[in-house]
């Protein structure tokens, strides 16, 4: 069972990473445009020129709180579906940096 719903937490992850980065845009008052492979202020640039660091630290951020609620749900409840949240999000930050390199 959680090999299969491995798939759809992926994906899960994937959005709720990106879900970061369009959330602290719209903090910030830029109007961002949500899309499957990233996140775009909808005319094309940021308010302000460190509007973009921000944007750029938001899913980093919401990946990191995933990953550290999954695993404090997954040592109060032994789920094994918690913890593959936060394998999955603790993979996903140390997987995307090794692509980079």
């Amino acid at each position: 069972m959680v090999i299969i719903a491995f798939i759809t937490i992926a994906f899960i992850t994937y959005l709720f990473h990106e879900f970061g980065h369009w959330e602290l845009g719209e903090i910030l008052g830029n109007k961002m445009t949500l899309r499957l492979n990233g996140v775009t202020p909808q005319n094309g640039q940021f308010i302000n020129k460190h509007h973009e660091l921000w944007s750029a630290i938001g899913g980093p951020a919401f990946t990191i709180t995933q990953a550290l609620l999954a695993l404090w749900i997954t040592w109060k409840a032994k789920s094994s579906i918690a913890y593959s949240f936060g394998f999955f999000a603790v993979f996903m930050r140390f997987f995307g940096k090794a692509i980079r390199l």
